[in-house]
């Protein structure tokens, strides 16, 4: 498909702290801006083994990015590495249908199945952050208006001798803001000249939006300027002489500046309030879990070795399964609960099958995946040999028809994703009267679910996401031990 329709095929991976690219190239769509700062077409990987490394051949803004672009050919060379992963396709939007409807073929699904992200990440830019810095940057501009402002108010004798002298007011400007304006001017330049060095590669962009940045300040600098100009302008030498100025605009100019501190000291203040009603927020969900019970969980769980750091790289699902292990004695040996929950709205969370039309955009169903340790805690028959069992609250028989369907699709979604027959996937739907809440985290918040729809897994033969989810690190992890 990349010489037939020009196309760049790139796969990528992630092996410890560096980003792996495996790709099969045309000349006529890769990258070569990107990964080399320069467009110059040149043939790629002349042989399997070719690898381009950060720094030696691919030039990155931060030294801690650790890059890698080898073939895909390298990548899958030992046949010990699986085809799943995301992949980026960057040719001509003209063959888009074409390309899509060939891979889906080749890969055996459906071409949504396919165009469905599984694994994705998402960078807000107006976040907390950059607020903090807008608000540091408006406080600093605030400060040099008044810096500036205050100068002529100080030096209102020398002004004076100046104007006797016949100065001018520029020139009087002149005389009260050289050094300043050289200093930050000269500080301009230092700072360009420290980050050409420290930076070995400036991204796209970065060196206009440096100059940018510089020129926005030297315009409030030149702004308080003039402000201070108009200010000089007022001096007279006869006003000296009666010793008496008349400072109305200085009043003015220093009113508007308190207006704008008080905007902004507001502003800080909502922010700090913003972030203790976040922590009586904490404090209260703290409360909330004491008062269910005390439980322990794990902040990270993980393999760490060489080997671990290989399997990652490769996504063979061995690091996955000696979790997995790992959970089974936990399980065993401290009576550990599995209890992950989540909101489910099927034609969203299951738009891939195409049973999940028959519901509803409002329908939403709150499940909880649990062990056979957990389920027992809640007071539920837990008796063996059922697979695929689902505990269903007792207002919902109602709806059985519109159950048994939603409890497949929960089935079919974890399972192999060439089992999409929902008439011949089978579970065991029993309905309950009443349970205790459960706690669950979500996006590290507590939420209360006080009837939900309960799946139980099979702890011995752990499908492919519950060994995920045991990875997740912070309140979210699965794992809790009674304490």
């Amino acid at each position: 498909m990349a010489g037939k329709y020009g196309l760049t095929l790139i796969k990528s991976d992630y092996g410890g702290e560096t980003v792996i690219k495996s790709a099969v190239v045309s000349k006529d769509s890769f990258p070569y801006y990107e990964f080399f700062a320069r467009n110059r077409k040149f043939d790629l990987f002349p042989n399997k083994k070719t690898v381009y490394l950060q720094g030696r051949d691919i030039p990155v803004f931060l030294k801690s990015e650790r890059i890698r672009l080898q073939s895909l050919d390298k990548f899958w060379g030992k046949g010990d590495k699986s085809v799943n992963g995301v992949y980026t396709v960057i040719g001509n939007l003209k063959y888009r249908k074409t390309v899509v409807r060939k891979l889906a073929v080749f890969f055996n699904t459906s071409e949504k199945d396919l165009l469905t992200p599984k694994v994705f990440s998402k960078k807000e830019y107006i976040n907390r952050t950059l607020m903090i810095y807008l608000i540091l940057f408006l406080t600093l501009a605030i400060l040099t208006i008044l810096a500036t402002f205050s100068i002529p108010l100080t030096n209102v004798k020398q002004i004076g001798v100046y104007k006797l002298l016949g100065l001018s007011n520029l020139d009087v400007v002149s005389k009260l803001f050289m050094l300043p304006l050289a200093s930050l001017l000269g500080a301009s330049l230092l700072f360009d000249i420290g980050i050409r060095l420290f930076f070995a590669y400036w991204p796209a962009g970065f060196a206009k939006w440096v100059l940018i940045s510089q020129l926005i300040v030297v315009m409030i600098f030149a702004l308080s300027i003039l402000i201070a100009l108009a200010l000089i302008r007022s001096i007279r030498i006869i006003t000296l002489l009666k010793q008496g100025i008349n400072f109305n605009l200085g009043m003015a100019i220093t009113l508007v500046i308190k207006v704008a501190t008080v905007v902004l000291a507001t502003v800080l203040l909502i922010g700090g309030l913003a972030n203790v009603k976040e922590a009586n927020e904490n404090s209260r969900q703290s409360e909330k879990v004491a008062r269910l019970g005390s439980y322990l969980t794990a902040e990270r769980t993980s393999v760490v070795s060489t080997e671990a750091i290989k399997n990652d790289e490769v996504h063979n699902g061995k690091n996955e399964a000696k979790i997995g292990h790992f959970f089974n004695d936990l399980e065993k040996e401290s009576n550990a609960y599995f209890v992950s929950g989540s909101i489910t709205n099927p034609q969203r969370s299951l738009a891939r099958f195409k049973f999940a039309d028959s519901f509803t955009p409002k329908d939403r169903y709150p499940v909880v995946r649990i062990n056979r340790n957990y389920l027992k805690h809640l007071g539920l028959n837990s008796s063996t040999g059922l697979k695929n069992r689902f505990y269903v609250p007792i207002e919902m028989k109602k709806d059985h028809d519109k159950v048994t369907k939603l409890t497949k699709l929960l089935v079919l979604d974890r399972s192999d994703k060439s089992r999409k027959d929902l008439t011949k996937t089978r579970v065991n739907i029993l309905y309950y009267r009443s349970a205790p809440a459960t706690p669950i985290y979500i996006n590290e918040k507590l939420k209360l679910f006080k009837r939900p729809i309960y799946e139980l897994i099979d702890s011995n033969h752990l499908d492919h996401w519950s060994k995920l989810q045991l990875s997740i690190s912070g309140l979210s992890n699965p794992i809790r031990i009674p304490a």
